[in-house]
């Protein structure tokens, strides 16, 4: 009697503590590019991915620490990882003008 139906309680499962389930690598494009940042950015590069807490946003940070860019694919994903101390980085692949290709992959 009382209580909620077995459906609405919640799973009491812990996340894993290793990084195999935060293995990632992804090709995407950066959003939101700034050039100002990007312009210290070459092909081949490695970029530092950290998570805002107060925009939610993931971004991606040039070797002086400036925002080149932000993800916006795979966000949920990487962000829950990063929590759980999993670290990422951003190779740069590709740069043309603004449009910076990034290979996203687990440290």
């Amino acid at each position: 009697m009382g209580g909620f139906p077995e459906f609405f309680k919640l799973s009491a499962t812990p996340l894993s503590d290793t990084s195999k389930d935060c293995h990632c690598s992804s090709l995407t494009t950066l959003a939101s590019p700034d050039m100002e940042a990007l312009s210290d950015v070459e092909v081949g590069d490695i970029l530092k991915i950290v998570g805002s807490k107060a925009t939610l946003a993931l971004n991606v940070l040039n070797k002086e620490e400036k925002i080149c860019g932000s993800i916006i694919t795979s966000i949920n994903r990487i962000r829950t990882c990063i929590d759980q101390g999993v670290e990422f980085e951003a190779k740069v692949m590709a740069l043309n003008g603004a449009e910076c290709q990034v290979l996203i992959q687990n440290v």
